[in-house]
């Protein structure tokens, strides 16, 4: 009994030791304290085994089976490789669409240009914009309890109350309908110079760093490579063969296109000058930009999507009721669950139960619609109670 407590409290003494006691007591050299950071530990892998490390970061975006899933431990990466190995993440995309998205290359854009904390900023910038609107709400709600107790109170007075508290609320309606309008008209005009300003920053980092340049050009032509061959099988009756890059590719005047541009970019690489498109020659640069841009929204991003059955579409066009069910990916339906519950009751059921007898139980799908199932049996008992 005293021989375990002595070999606990050793290794309780070991937990709480210094790195330099460690090295000492186990003869092993102790980690470093700077190499908690990824950097410096991607760094020591890349200086050990460059091929390894590329395999390891792909094998931190892998979603299918292949790798840990780990969205913002790749991104972490990829930004480190193009920081310091800018070709390498480059002339990789191909290879690492395989292992994640097509929407990951627009992100890594994103980020570049933006700064690698630019979501975390962004997330808490909207929490507190989300409490401020949340604690304004509350006051006016206090407010306008304390409007209607003066009003059928004994402030009110025996005649005319009523009749002025309507004119005054109207009045109130008509002042608070103006500001209104006043800032939606201020917030049109700053949105439209935020757009003008995303756009020069863009133009600027891609005309003066050959680095950044290179990253856009190698994203932009994946993107262009793939969306070209879909065409091909969507006018060849190979539906099954139509990639994801038309989900992914950022719509226009979305916010990676504003940022980053990248939609002008892709539809100038599908629809160059030259003998294949004839129409386009002796256009002005800025009506060229604007055709090209146009016809791959009309031509290349509307029919691909459409025949992939995107349940965004149905979601943005609120047609609740052709929205495909089973297009719809594990981790979308996670998010949406309660929506489709909400919006098409009937419908999502009735997915639900079907999901019991679907052979295929190793698809992740059928797998969380069986288990999403289980927890809607529950929530029924427990209603029922």
């Amino acid at each position: 009994m005293a021989e375990q407590c002595d070999s606990r409290a050793s290794q309780t003494m070991n937990r709480r030791a210094t790195p330099e006691a460690k090295e000492k007591s186990s003869g092993f050299p102790a980690r470093p304290r700077n190499l908690w950071s990824s950097g410096s530990r991607l760094q020591l892998a890349w200086d050990h085994d460059p091929l390894t490390t590329l395999k390891l970061i792909c094998n931190l975006r892998g979603v299918r089976g292949t790798g840990k899933s780990d969205k913002e431990g790749f991104y972490t990466a990829a930004l480190w490789l193009h920081g310091f190995h800018p070709k390498t993440l480059a002339c990789n995309l191909e290879s690492l669409s395989k292992f994640g998205y097509f929407k990951d290359f627009p992100e890594i854009l994103y980020r570049v240009l933006k700064g690698s904390e630019i979501r975390t900023t962004q997330k808490s910038e909207w929490m507190q914009k989300k409490g401020k609107s949340y604690g304004g709400r509350m006051q006016r709600n206090r407010r306008s309890c304390v409007g209607r107790r003066r009003v059928h109170g004994s402030e009110t007075g025996k005649g005319g109350g009523k009749k002025k508290a309507e004119a005054t609320r109207d009045l109130r309606v008509a002042t608070a309908e103006m500001k209104n309008q006043a800032a939606k008209a201020i917030a049109s005009i700053d949105r439209k110079l935020e757009k003008i300003s995303m756009g020069k920053v863009a133009f600027t980092r891609y005309s003066h760093d050959a680095e950044y340049r290179f990253l856009h050009e190698r994203v932009s032509d994946l993107f262009s490579d793939h969306l070209r061959r879909d065409l091909e099988f969507l006018a060849s009756g190979e539906t099954n063969k139509i990639s994801l890059a038309a989900k992914w590719c950022p719509s226009l005047d979305s916010s990676f296109d504003k940022a980053t541009l990248v939609c002008e970019s892709i539809a100038r690489k599908i629809f160059p000058r030259g003998e294949s498109f004839p129409e386009y020659e002796g256009l002005e640069e800025a009506h060229y930009a604007y055709r090209v841009r146009d016809w791959l929204r009309k031509h290349v991003l509307v029919p691909l999507r459409k025949t992939l059955q995107l349940p965004e579409v149905n979601m943005g066009a609120r047609e609740w009721g052709s929205l495909p069910y089973n297009r719809v990916a594990s981790v979308a339906m996670k998010s949406y669950k309660e929506i489709f519950l909400s919006r098409d009751k009937e419908r999502f059921e009735k997915y639900l139960e079907d999901a019991k007898s679907w052979e295929d139980q190793d698809s992740s799908r059928s797998c969380f619609a069986t288990r999403d199932n289980r927890r809607l049996e529950r929530r029924r008992r427990w209603r029922s109670r």
